[in-house]
């Protein structure tokens, strides 16, 4: 049997229900737009092997490009723990600032791109993995901040 209840979960081990929601859920309201949804969705990693370049984020970008979504949902991993340059601990640079500068100015700059070139814009949607290294490992994960180097 399937409940819904709200509470908390405060050490990951039992929930807090402060009451039990009740009936069935409403339906969602009619789809009236008249054009087709588009989502492309994709999940990590978007690196390679041997190199923290993020060329497989890029090709996606690329193909993005030709298929024009409405929205594209990117899932992590971005900056997988198991990825070799990173298990070894031999980065100089904090984690935040290498997905500050691969991943979400590489998507800004490929979103500028589209708006000049007057192709539509879609949404885009970035959800860390628990294994992402530069996010934080909780569940359900809390927003997570993707700003790039501008600060935007």
């Amino acid at each position: 049997q399937v409940v819904a209840v709200t509470g908390t979960n405060p050490r990951g081990g039992v929930i807090s229900v402060r009451r039990v929601v009740d009936g069935l859920p409403r339906p969602p309201p009619p789809f009236t737009n008249p054009q087709a949804v588009r989502i492309l969705a994709a999940a990590g990693p978007y690196t390679t092997e041997d190199s923290l370049s993020f060329d497989p984020l890029k090709d996606l970008l690329a193909a993005a490009e030709q298929h024009r979504p409405s929205a594209l949902l990117l899932a992590g991993p971005f900056l997988d723990e198991a990825h070799p340059s990173i298990s070894s601990g031999e980065l100089a640079v904090p984690f935040d600032e290498i997905f500050a500068a691969k991943v979400v100015d590489t998507v800004h700059a490929w979103l500028d791109q589209q708006r000049r070139a007057g192709r539509p814009v879609p949404v885009v949607v970035l959800c860390p993995a628990t294994s992402d290294v530069h996010a934080d490992m909780t569940l359900p994960q809390p927003p997570m901040e993707a700003k790039g180097t501008d600060g935007r």
